[in-house]
């Protein structure tokens, strides 16, 4: 499945607007938190599938994904709450690449190595969350500091990390995310 990342904004916005209306309505500072709970929550859920990392065992490769596409559906959610214009964001890798699954398929060698490990995973989000975190605790003190600037670098870090590690696992991101999304809808009573 073909998606620009303009067209996964605009198809994420409105689904925001449909049936999260409860979070879509709220201010961008609760949004900003309830999103960085959602992230938050994900760093858990990885984990949990082993949270004995030194020990090497299966785990169910779908849970894993679920969690990828989630904070994948999160992080488009938060672009969009800051207003963040992926296009121009990530407009080197765009020109070259036409599809979103296209755009990140760099470097793979690095990717294939570095990215296909849950650990790094949950520790790169983590790291992005826990700053996420600080700039709307920042914000609620009224703090000194640039949180929109802080806010948009963390949630650009986590969509790069998703879109790596859903290459590195060799994971059609966007056909995965349809379905997550149709998977929500259904469950609407609207």
């Amino acid at each position: 499945m073909a998606m620009s990342i303009k067209s996964l904004q605009k198809h994420q916005n409105k689904h925001d607007e449909n049936y999260h209306a409860d979070i879509s309505s709220r201010s961008t500072q609760d949004r900003m938190k309830h999103l960085t709970f959602h992230f938050a929550k994900y760093v858990g859920d990885v984990i949990a599938l082993n949270p004995d990392w030194y020990k090497e065992i299966q785990i169910d490769k779908s849970k894993f994904e679920k969690i990828l596409v989630d904070t994948f559906i999160i992080a488009l959610s938060a672009a969009n709450t800051l207003n963040m214009n992926l296009e121009v964001i990530f407009a080197n890798e765009i020109t070259k690449y036409p599809t979103f699954n296209d755009t990140f398929q760099l470097s793979s060698g690095y990717i294939q190595s570095t990215f296909n490990d849950r650990w790094y995973f949950a520790t790169r989000l983590g790291m992005y969350t826990g700053k996420m975190a600080k700039q709307c605790e920042a914000l609620d003190h009224l703090e000194n500091g640039n949180y929109r600037d802080n806010l948009v670098a963390e949630v650009q870090n986590i969509l790069l990390l998703v879109a790596h590690t859903a290459f590195a696992y060799k994971i059609d991101l966007i056909s995965k995310y349809a379905l997550r999304i149709l998977e929500v809808e259904a469950k609407s009573i609207l």
